[in-house]
């Protein structure tokens, strides 16, 4: 009977939750014309477009007293400052985790992201250098070296 009933569920909402191309309905409309050729536009219901995305280029190059190698990177969309009253001092949160990885043996890091053309800055982390700092996306990218927690 259980079982039944979740069979019933299940093709209900299999027919009703998805268009017939499966998923998302609003996610990629198909529309035909006349000689049958298909257009696919690549809009959601929030009008993201995948044509206003953008590559960018992170180029880094860590120099530490110890070893610059195998350095933490995390590379976020934004930053905010929280304060409660119950806890002394400020809270910074960093949000929307674009990538993490680790520098090379010679200190250095690079990447490509492909990044919706809203994000102008992004906030790069390198925990071992306790080094957090926002930076401009200048002609898709990013070039930096970084000493010690010093940019030059």
């Amino acid at each position: 009977m259980y079982q039944m009933l979740l069979e019933l569920l299940l093709t209900l909402l299999l027919m009703t939750g998805c268009g017939s191309g499966g998923g998302d309905t609003g996610s990629t409309e198909n529309n035909t014309d006349d000689t049958g050729s298909i257009e696919n536009n690549t809009k959601n219901s929030s009008n993201f477009a995948y044509k206003t995305q953008g590559s960018v280029n992170i180029s880094l190059l860590v120099y530490s007293e110890n070893s610059s190698s195998q350095k933490q990177i995390l590379l976020y969309e934004s930053q905010k400052t929280i304060t409660d009253p119950d806890i002394p001092g400020e809270l910074i949160i960093f949000d929307g985790l674009l990538a993490e990885g680790v520098t090379n043996s010679d200190g250095s890091y690079s990447a490509k992201l492909t990044l919706g053309n809203h994000i102008d800055a992004i906030w790069i982390v390198i925990p071992a250098l306790a080094y957090e700092k926002q930076h401009q996306v200048i002609n898709g990218q990013i070039a930096l070296t970084i000493n010690e927690g010093a940019v030059s």
